[in-house]
């Protein structure tokens, strides 16, 4: 079974969250993370967490706004950009501990 691909709006609303809640992409990641291994291990969506994407892991943090977040606003650059840092190097460690799991297992 394949997870679901990471889109740019799944980091738009990750950057979101972090921009209404700063410093909670530890805590979603680690949503992302749980929910991915329940997808796994159970065939479905986590509960609570969802399907294993940024978009599910982060929408229990985002509020509904009235108004639309834009590349004007400095403080949702921020957001974006520490959301793009966050899962590429999230992404990265997923990527590093797989690959030494299948050395491992191959070996």
């Amino acid at each position: 079974m394949s997870l679901p691909a990471t889109t740019l709006q799944d980091v738009l609303a990750f950057a979101e969250a972090i921009y209404e809640n700063p410093g909670a992409a530890p805590a979603i990641l680690e949503r992302v993370s749980l929910a991915r291994r329940h997808q796994k291990h159970f065939g479905s969506p986590h509960p609570v967490f969802g399907d294993g994407t940024l978009s599910s892991a982060a929408r229990l943090l985002r509020r509904a706004s009235c108004r639309k977040l834009g590349f004007d606003d400095p403080k949702f650059c921020r957001a974006v950009a520490q959301a793009c840092s966050a899962w590429a190097a999230a992404s990265c460690a997923e990527h590093l501990s797989s690959k030494t799991k299948k050395e491992t297992t191959d070996g």
